[in-house]
């Protein structure tokens, strides 16, 4: 009796410290592309494809942590019933982001005639309207308005030195030889940075600090360390997979910096 408790012991023990590939499902509402799935203990992670399907690697007792910005974040345990049938299903909750409750425009008393003359409502007029051409594409900023004007090379009439035709301006050349271009491509360059680190931010920061502990006061250092990157852009303007690998290898060597 005793040895067959002992056999079972010893069989519950070596399933429990098994590390295996579990394959898993996401079950929710929304979009279930994209989810992270982190495991806590060992920092192993993975990411959803658009059916919700996954894979991690992960043993018994190991905290596995599900995460998205359509979902509140979940956290399981792994337990040895897991471990036999490899496979999780997991039921997400949509995040709804309740607002304090505001009253629009001007209220109204219910008497219809009364209510439509103090609406006040003016329809702006567009330039569709009237039936003139317009510019619907995405407006620049104001640094980049100002490289396009810096570089670009426009025509003039009046044909420049030499006269007669059409002649080349002097604005970019000038600006060329003076770094005024140079600088507002950095400006540029600063500006973009700066919006895809903030996007970053939002879609990281809550989990990616829980997953690699850094105090408060280093967090932000931490960004602009990754920021200065060279390959910055590259590697957080594409997947989040990509991004989650970067900033990971980035918190390696960062630590590796702050110790010495």
């Amino acid at each position: 009796m005793f040895r067959t408790f002992f056999i079972l012991l010893i069989v519950a023990s070596t399933v429990k410290a098994q590390t295996i590939e579990f394959t898993g499902n996401i079950q929710g509402d929304d979009d279930l592309d994209q989810v992270h799935v982190i495991n806590k203990t060992t920092k192993a992670y993975g990411i959803t494809n658009v059916s919700g399907d996954f894979k991690i690697l992960a043993k018994a007792t190991d905290t596995l942590v599900f995460s998205s910005i359509l979902y509140q974040n979940k956290e399981i345990i792994v337990n040895v019933t897991d471990v036999k049938n490899k496979h999780l299903s997991i039921k997400m909750l949509p995040y709804i982001n309740e607002l304090d409750e505001v009253v629009l425009g001007r209220i109204l008393t219910g008497n219809i005639l009364s209510d439509i003359k103090n609406m006040g409502n003016k329809k702006q007029i567009t330039f569709a309207d009237v039936g003139i051409p317009g510019f619907t594409g995405t407006p620049l900023t104001q640094s980049q308005r100002r490289l396009k004007e810096a570089s670009g090379l426009k025509p003039t009439l009046g044909g420049g030195i030499g006269g007669g035709g059409v002649g080349l301006q002097l604005n970019p050349l000038i600006n060329a030889i003076t770094g005024r271009t140079k600088m507002l491509k950095n400006r540029v360059d600063i500006e973009l940075r700066q919006n895809i680190l903030t996007k970053v931010k939002l879609k990281f920061g809550n989990t990616f600090f829980e997953q690699y502990p850094l105090v408060k006061e280093k967090q932000a250092e931490f960004y602009l360390f990754c920021l200065e990157h060279k390959f910055f852009k590259e590697n957080c303007s594409g997947s989040d997979l990509k991004t989650l690998q970067f900033l990971t290898n980035q918190y390696k060597i960062y630590l590796e910096r702050i110790k010495k």
